[in-house]
């Protein structure tokens, strides 16, 4: 703010309006505001404070109509309990007036196991009362006239944020019933997660089941197991040795879990070349198995391999006199890990209970059967195009 510009300028509350206003300008004038009433009265009309009020709701919605949302880390927080008591006052307030937002609240909450809390009172209070009661708690007790300032410019930075951080939801449905969150076609059978939580269409399967599918549905992410973590290993480096990239590279499987003992090894040709040798190993570098190939591109392994075992394995092509191992240091090794039979046992009955492809997808991600869980959570987004829930899975576990 120039010195010897002491109020805004129209343009400027214009700018201040529609969140055009870079976030230092506006912050400078958000504190002129707060002492002057004409430039006050410049942004958001008449004083009295019902006119402020409808100025300010005016604000919350921008220019092309979008509506203002929590963002979902906000969300998640509020479900969680991780804020203080300003905080979730002013949260329960927008969430009294915005069932997107309740409903979404509501869903993460009832997807946390045993928990069910009840997020707001019953009866709504009106707006500007909730309003009232947040600046009359004891540490924020001010003036009548500076409260209402004080809450003037909250909205107003309400107004801004939603402009740049909110999140769109589906607007709430109609019907007596609860709204849906999510509504899914998955095989022949449908899939769905209402505002409450209510999870349907995964009956009879183990609540530890259903409470993962819940989950994944309301917050449409799947989180990255450790087991995965532990195959994929940074590369190796020498001293004065800065690698290159090779002709050509294994496919699958690395870092991964697999629950077939005796894996199918696949990895890209190799231009000119007329063989190939793969060879397994332990961690402890010990030949498990080995085979040369004379054409293809892909090995079934001949043996079992020990259920709860962690392999690597490489590719040598012959090349005329030259032979191209890979991968080879400094690239990391290409591990994958043989799951154990308890978790196998398990999966195997939960393939008798259901051909879900989101049930399905979701479990063999949570025991990191990274190419199983893309396959069935594929076919779920391909026949649910207009979701972007399944996408979203689907896009996380292609990201490990």
């Amino acid at each position: 703010m120039n010195a010897e510009q002491q109020h805004l300028s129209e343009q400027q509350a214009k700018e201040f309006r529609q969140r055009k206003m870079n976030a230092d300008e506006k912050a400078r004038w958000e504190r002129h505001m707060a002492g002057c009433h004409d430039c006050l009265e410049l942004v958001y009309g008449e004083k009295t404070l019902a006119a402020v009020g409808d100025r300010l709701v005016e604000a919350l919605i921008s220019l092309d109509a979008k509506e203002f949302h929590l963002s979902m880390p906000e969300l998640q927080r509020f479900a969680r309990g991780e804020m203080d008591e300003a905080d979730r006052t002013i949260f329960e307030s927008h969430l009294e007036d915005c069932p997107a937002c309740r409903g979404t609240a509501e869903s993460l909450a009832a997807a946390r196991p045993g928990r069910t809390p009840e997020l707001l009172p019953a009866q709504p209070q009106p707006f500007w009362h909730r309003i009232a009661r947040f600046w009359k708690e004891p540490r924020f007790a001010l003036p009548a006239g500076v409260a209402v300032l004080a809450a003037c410019i909250f909205l107003g930075w309400a107004a801004w944020r939603g402009g740049t951080t909110g999140i769109k939801h589906p607007g709430p449905s109609t019907s007596g019933e609860a709204a849906l969150a999510v509504s899914l076609r998955d095989g022949s059978a449908e899939i769905t997660l209402d505002k409450k939580g209510t999870l349907g269409g995964v009956a009879g399967l183990d609540p530890a089941v259903i409470n993962a599918v819940r989950e994944a549905l309301a917050s449409a992410g799947l989180s990255k197991p450790q087991v995965l973590s532990e195959l994929s290993g940074p590369p190796i480096k020498f001293m004065g040795q800065t690698g290159s990239a090779p002709p050509f590279a294994v496919i699958s499987p690395v870092t991964t879990v697999v629950g077939d003992q005796q894996p199918t090894l696949r990895w890209e040709a190799l231009s000119g070349a007329t063989s190939y040798t793969v060879a397994v190993f332990d961690p402890q570098f010990k030949l498990v198995t080995k085979s040369r190939i004379p054409t293809g591109t892909e090995w079934r392994v001949p043996i079992p391999l020990r259920r709860g075992a962690i392999y690597f394995w490489q590719v040598t092509a012959r090349k005329g006199e030259l032979q191209v191992t890979i991968p080879a240091a400094p690239a990391p090794r290409a591990e994958f890990k043989v799951l154990d039979s308890q978790t196998a046992t398990d999966l195997e009955k939960a393939r008798t209970l259901t051909d879900s492809h989101l049930v399905l997808g979701i479990l063999y991600a949570q025991q990191g059967l990274r190419l199983d869980a893309e396959r069935e959570l594929d076919a779920l987004a391909r026949q649910n195009p207009q979701s972007s829930v399944p996408a979203k899975l689907l896009s996380d576990v292609r990201s490990w």
